[in-house]
């Protein structure tokens, strides 16, 4: 994938890496950052929010996106993918002060069973 990235002449900068040791590292800051289907490949979203902290400032967004499920933390589903509590992504969002500016649900991929279950946030600190 990053081959083919990296034909395409469109990215300043690709890195294969843990996402939370790359941000921790980078001496980058970002004015948008963008986790589209990446944090349904991680349980626990703290170090994801703690990173992401701190390589934004005040103003800066980071959206991303969850698969859904119940009422209360994360679980790994059959499907080798996480599903997150919205209780518990609010969690995250109110723990590392950042303000939800838009929370839309959206259909991120056909399963054999129809469309899965997901969250799009759009967050600031």
């Amino acid at each position: 994938m990053i081959q083919k990235a990296e034909q395409t002449g469109v990215y300043d900068h690709l890195a294969v890496d843990d996402v939370c040791s790359h941000l921790n590292r980078c001496p980058r800051r970002f004015d948008l950052l963008v986790a589209g289907d990446v944090l349904i490949y991680m349980g626990d979203l703290d170090g994801v929010f703690k990173s992401v902290k701190s390589c934004c400032k005040p103003g800066d967004v980071f959206v991303f996106s969850v698969e859904e499920r119940g009422t209360s933390g994360y679980v790994l589903r059959t499907t080798a993918r996480f599903a997150h509590s919205r209780r518990y992504v609010l969690s995250c969002i109110e723990k590392f002060g950042m303000t939800i500016l838009r929370r839309p649900s959206v259909r991120i991929r056909r399963e054999k069973q129809g469309w899965a279950r997901a969250r799009l946030y759009m967050v600031t600190q």
